[in-house]
């Protein structure tokens, strides 16, 4: 991870500091209120106007990050942080308090946002989930070790609120005095509410649970353990055991829920918090580290069903879907962490604070209720299409850009001021820039693909001489050069398909076949020139052949890691046929063969690739004749073994395109019937003996 790390090393470390303050602040001002003499639901009420501020961060920080730039927001934020801090410690006026906690969520929401953008900049498709747990675990453990600094003065005085705003200041030191610049913001794409319920209603539910049963906790532990006897280092004992639980139970909680079913896992997990809950409020009066274990598990269960949760909805969604649903699915956490302190501080006000933990129990006795019926009204997802879940810190906002789940497009990623430079002076001079580029990505790599995608956008460029010049400095990524610049200029692809075979490069069949999978509709294009070029070539049969079988291979995997809900708009099946016809007119004699790979490869695209063995084999003439017939009785035979389930609708496709061949389809069809149901009495004999 060191190394994923190290470049954004300032940035971390201004999260940290921050969280610190913010972390402290947490277990400071619901005691500080307590011992002033504050009512508990005036508490709740100050503290869950945190959460309404965080909500607003989460509706205009994007906006905010456009009009002021990076550096300037996560300036301004850390200071109204500052600001928000120092100001409680003037009075502890509820209403000045209540509009300094909204201000505070505000600015942390912010500040997080311009945070994750900018660690984004630094990520790469392979590197970005280790930025994204570093960050976690950063925030996290600011949270958990600012709490135990509010041990250094009493809490009635005001020295830990000096403290806090110092700290919040010291936050902009790491950040301001770097040599980073902050990256482009773009477009965020958005999901309304109700889009995301209707494909995920346990996953929204979910999440607003999730911020009402942890933040009803992180809020008024602080203030239940005061009114319990509890003080000083014991107090953040217990505050920190929420903290660190929310976070740390996570990782068992992932390795289950990417093994099982994940509602079943959400309903074991609420029942075991269900017995933590009850168990709680008897277990202080016996033991105080029996009570901070219990707190760590539900506070840790609580934590994980916002993870849980957003995976779950994910598993519901196309790739391209999940940045867009990570909005709503963060407001309703927000929602749920406003209501959670404004119920608990209102009931245990009237009832007293062992409440808190019976609120929380019965909170939980209606999101199992919940869960039972949901799973009664739709059926589980196959564990192995389940998508990955993903640690979540208590702050409730993990970065998009960072979440390995979302799609990634390196060539979207900001250039430097120097590749900005090599951008236009392509306009101009295409060869003095490409020198120029390939100068700058060899002193940042990072850039390689943002760079390249720039470059071959521009009119004039060379795409060979792109392709050459890049595939130089980074040899071992010559597959995704080729697919970038092929991307970005689908005209000049084919050149770059002359240009890997010409030089013989040893990934120039996996090079070749990302290009055709990147951009499908030149796909048949791409793959025709490459026939057509080792034509010209003279290569050996079997060097066709193995390319051709790269590029299937290629299609296969693609395919198999499709999520499901992504499958409904591939196109793989009619772009693997329309390649078909490509190479069957180039290589006739490879037409069967071919489509029993293509088919074992791919089978949904069983139908489109018979369709097309017809076309092949008849002519265009339509001639049905004995090479016709061997080829299609063949095919049959072959299709057998690959997709049976889908032996009799593809026979009665070929009988309507071509009704000569219904008495060779019948005869093939009538074998295969009969191999069945010998195969199924030798299963029978063999279970009964």
């Amino acid at each position: 991870m060191k190394s994923a790390i190290t470049p954004p090393l300032a940035l971390l470390s201004s999260v940290l500091i921050l969280t610190l303050s913010h972390g402290l602040m947490v277990v400071l001002l619901p005691v500080h209120l307590g011992v002033k003499g504050v009512e508990t639901d005036t508490i709740g009420l100050v503290l869950s106007l945190y959460a309404v501020g965080m909500l607003l961060g989460g509706l205009y920080n994007n906006a905010l990050l456009k009009r002021a730039g990076h550096i300037r927001v996560f300036a301004g934020a850390a200071a109204l942080v500052a600001v928000s801090i120092l100001a409680c410690g003037l009075s502890a006026d509820p209403i000045l308090w209540g509009l300094m906690r909204l201000l505070n969520g505000f600015a942390i929401s912010v500040s997080m946002a311009a945070i994750d953008h900018w660690l984004s900049e630094s990520a790469t498709k392979d590197t970005r989930g280790q930025l994204l747990a570093a960050n976690q675990m950063v925030i996290t453990g600011g949270m958990f070790v600012g709490q135990f600094m509010f041990n250094l003065a009493p809490p009635e005085s005001n020295t830990m609120f000096i403290v806090g705003g110092m700290l919040a200041s010291l936050a902009l030191v790491p950040l301001v005095f770097s040599r980073r610049t902050g990256p482009v913001v773009a477009e965020d794409a958005t999901m309304g509410l109700k889009d995301v319920f209707e494909r995920s209603p346990l996953g929204m539910v979910g999440c607003f649970f999730a911020g009402l049963l942890l933040w009803s906790m992180l809020g008024m532990l602080p203030v239940y353990g005061a009114a319990k006897g509890i003080a000083g280092f014991e107090l953040t004992l217990l505050s920190g055991a929420a903290v660190l639980g929310s976070f740390l139970m996570q990782y068992p909680v992932g390795y289950l829920s990417d093994r099982y079913d994940r509602r079943t896992i959400i309903a074991v997990l609420i029942l075991v918090s269900l017995l933590a809950s009850l168990a709680s409020p008897q277990a202080l009066g016996a033991n105080l580290w029996l009570l901070l274990l219990l707190i760590a598990v539900s506070a840790g269960i609580f934590g994980s069903l916002y993870a849980i949760s957003i995976s779950q909805t994910f598993d519901s969604l196309k790739q391209s879907e999940m940045g867009a649903a990570m909005g709503p699915l963060v407001m309703v956490y927000a929602l749920g962490a406003i209501v959670g302190p404004l119920l608990s501080s209102n009931l245990m006000q009237f009832v007293g604070p062992d409440s808190l933990f019976y609120l929380l129990f019965a909170l939980q006795i209606v999101l199992l209720s919940y869960i039972v019926y949901r799973i009664g009204q739709r059926e589980a997802l196959p564990i192995e299409q389940q998508e990955a879940f993903v640690v979540q810190g208590a702050l409730g906002g993990a970065g998009v850009e960072l979440d390995p789940r979302t799609e990634f497009n390196e060539t979207e990623q900001a250039l430097s001021a120097g590749a900005d430079l090599a951008v236009i002076l392509a306009l101009s001079e295409p060869d003095a820039a490409i020198v120029l580029a390939a100068e700058i990505v060899e002193a940042n790599p990072i850039e390689l693909l943002s760079m390249s995608y720039a470059m071959a956008q521009i009119e004039g460029v060379d795409s060979k001489e792109l392709m050459l010049a890049m595939s130089r400095i980074v040899p071992e990524r010559r597959t995704e050069i080729a697919e970038t610049i092929a991307t970005a200029w689908p005209e000049g692809a084919t050149d770059i398909v002359t240009w890997l075979l010409d030089e013989g490069a040893s990934d120039a069949h996996e090079a070749i076949a990302g290009m055709a999978q990147a951009v499908p509709d030149r796909g048949s294009e791409i793959i025709e020139a490459a026939i057509d070029q080792f034509s010209d070539s003279d290569a050996e049969p079997s060097i066709v052949q193995d390319f051709v079988e790269s590029y299937v291979e290629t299609i296969g995997e693609y395919v198999d890691n499709l999520r499901p809900a992504d499958r409904e708009d591939d196109n793989s099946s009619e772009h693997l046929a329309e390649v078909y016809a490509a190479v069957t007119e180039a290589m006739p004699e490879q037409s069967v063969e071919l489509a029993q790979s293509m088919t074992e490869a791919v089978p949904s695209a069983a139908s489109e690739v018979t369709e097309a063995l017809v076309q092949a084999v008849t002519g265009d003439d339509d001639q049905y004749d004995e090479q016709a017939s061997e080829a299609i009785t063949q095919h049959m035979s072959n299709l057998a073994d690959a997709v049976p389930e889908q032996m009799e609708d593809i026979a009665a496709s070929i009988v309507e395109t071509m009704p000569e061949a219904a008495e060779d389809v019948d005869e093939a069809l009538r074998e295969w019937q009969e191999n069945e149901s010998e195969t199924s009495e030798e299963t029978g004999r063999q279970q009964r003996d």
